[in-house]
């Protein structure tokens, strides 16, 4: 198994439910189980991508197995993909991974200028000045 650098960063996914239901809608219950466990591991590596090879070892699926089946078939429908060095992942996770860094690296900023001013109350009327 390839050692890869750990997301701690980045602890949480993100989830839009009705972006993943479109994307899963047509998957089985068996391929819409592997696709989330994949995608969590996904999630525990920086960049979300990690060799096919290391996936299938943490996931305990065997070569030739139904899930190995289930896991090609997810490959083959787009959900994920396997670049030229054999490499899995799956893009728009890898977009959310993204975008998540930079908005966490915004807030961080943000706290280190002492975040969001706040805000300034307009002085209350005075019945006195009517």
């Amino acid at each position: 198994m390839s050692a890869l650098a750990l997301n701690s960063r980045m602890p949480y996914m993100p989830m839009n439910w009705a972006e993943h239901d479109t994307r899963t809608a047509r998957l089985s219950l068996e391929e819409r189980g592997l696709f989330d466990v994949a995608r969590s591991a996904l999630w525990r590596v920086v960049g979300c991508r990690m060799p096919l090879d290391t996936l299938k070892l943490r996931l305990r699926v065997a070569d030739g197995s139904p899930q190995d089946v289930l896991l090609g078939t997810l490959v083959a429908l787009d959900l994920l993909t396997v670049d030229a060095q054999g490499w899995v992942f799956d893009a728009v996770q890898v977009r959310e991974f993204e975008a998540a860094v930079r908005k966490a690296e915004t807030n961080r900023e943000n706290g280190r200028k002492g975040g969001r001013p706040k805000r300034l109350e307009p002085p209350p009327i005075d019945d006195a000045d009517f």
